[in-house]
């Protein structure tokens, strides 16, 4: 009888030891385990917090363009879209796209707004900017350079203008010419020199912190097939240790940005659209192909041109097609 009541306490004993162990097993702190492996689970990352939607499409043959394509374009306080053909049209599109009138100017090419809200209209040959009305009446030139061909111009968030333009007479040097915003003086200085006939300033933006970004294709920083952003300062140095911006693929030529109010930076390429905040993080991007659906795929020699609505994050984007159409695409930043 004793030897049976040993047993059975033991027995007890050894129970209650295992009951214990493994309370005190699931009460340790779980090991870290890493990021699940997607080859041997179901776990896919959580989503980004935004997302480029794509609003509307349309496809504009009433309009035709010079051989130089298509350079940038513009909103108004209202929203409407103004698109220069390079020849003498500007046509002005409702939010909605439909036609609300034609300008007739002179070889409009690259057009922007002012805080005043005055036109601003770039001439591609011998380069010149002048300043109109929202309706079109002439209010005076602004700049101009002979024997020049202007490739791009912004407008800074103080009113200063960034001009990038490039001799005609051999040697073709690309220069940045500043102004302030009555049209005086402020620099002339080279900016680079193309080493091949396919090396292109795309487009340059001026940032609130006061410097300045440039999308370019080659001048001995790429090829002449892909696109780079490169950023200098107010006074036109390079800020050549800046970390490239982050994307989900490097951004084939020809690419064109804008900056917004906010200081958001988007870049329109040949196959991505890439949505930047103002501290350099990718906020979304979306290839390109979305914004051309049904529509024939553009040449590579042809532009691209972005404008922003005055909500800021509604934007138009311009491309000029290889049949020769211009394909309008309205897109939005969207939070999921």
């Amino acid at each position: 009888m004793l030897r049976r009541i040993l047993s059975l306490s033991l027995a007890l004993l050894i129970g209650l030891a295992w009951l214990l162990s493994g309370a005190a097993q699931a009460q340790a702190p779980d090991e870290p385990t890493g990021t699940p492996d997607p080859r041997a689970t179901f776990w896919t990352p959580p989503p980004a917090p935004f997302f480029i939607r794509v609003q509307r499409l349309e496809q504009l043959t009433t309009l035709a363009f010079s051989d130089l394509g298509i350079g940038s374009i513009a909103a108004d306080r209202a929203g409407n879209l103004y698109i220069g053909n390079g020849i003498g049209t500007v046509l002005v599109l409702a939010p909605d796209l439909s036609e609300v009138r034609r300008l007739r100017l002179q070889q409009p090419f690259a057009l922007a707004f002012t805080a005043a809200d005055e036109l601003i209209v770039g001439q591609r040959v011998q380069a010149t900017l002048s300043r109109y009305t929202a309706q079109g009446d002439f209010l005076g030139r602004l700049w101009e350079q002979s024997e020049a061909l202007l490739d791009a111009f912004a407008i800074a968030p103080d009113g200063d203008f960034y001009i990038l333009w490039t001799r005609t007479n051999p040697p073709a040097i690309t220069y940045l010419t500043r102004l302030n915003a009555n049209g005086q003086l402020i620099f002339n200085r080279e900016f680079g020199r193309a080493r091949h006939s396919s090396d292109a300033v795309h487009g340059i933006v001026a940032m609130p912190n006061g410097e300045l970004g440039v999308l370019l294709s080659g001048y001995d920083f790429t090829g002449s097939e892909s696109a780079v952003y490169v950023a200098l300062n107010a006074e036109g140095d390079f800020l050549l240790r800046r970390p490239p911006l982050p994307a989900v693929r490097p951004m084939l030529a020809p690419a064109v940005p804008l900056r917004l109010p906010n200081g958001d930076l988007v870049v329109h390429s040949a196959n991505y659209i890439h949505w930047w905040s103002a501290t350099g993080q990718l906020r979304a991007a979306l290839p390109s192909d979305a914004v051309r659906a049904g529509f024939p795929r553009a040449e590579a020699a042809r532009r691209s041109a972005l404008a922003a609505q005055p909500d800021g994050k509604t934007l138009y984007i311009a491309e000029l097609l290889s049949d020769g159409s211009l394909s309008i695409g309205v897109i939005s930043l969207e939070q999921r």
